[in-house]
């Protein structure tokens, strides 16, 4: 039986982003989805088991998110 390769979420509504840390992560062995906010990425976490979600902020965007991160990780803490 072959491990599976660890499963990361990545958060962020620039599509560039998602891209390169994609094929960044997809290089060293990891499966990565995305999700473009907070509320999908619950919608996500909610349905999916994930190792990782990581939420990045460039620091060039300035439009609030849908759902900040801390609601967003909620259900991962509550299946750890």
């Amino acid at each position: 039986m072959t491990p599976s390769k660890p499963r990361i979420l990545i958060v962020d509504d620039d599509a560039s982003v998602q891209s390169m840390l994609t094929r960044m992560l997809g290089r060293h062995g990891y499966d990565c989805e995305s999700a473009v906010n907070g509320a999908v990425a619950r919608e996500m976490l909610a349905s999916t088991p994930f190792d990782l979600a990581l939420f990045y902020s460039s620091g060039v965007n300035h439009r609030p998110p849908r759902v900040e991160a801390p609601a967003a990780k909620q259900p991962v803490e509550r299946r750890m």
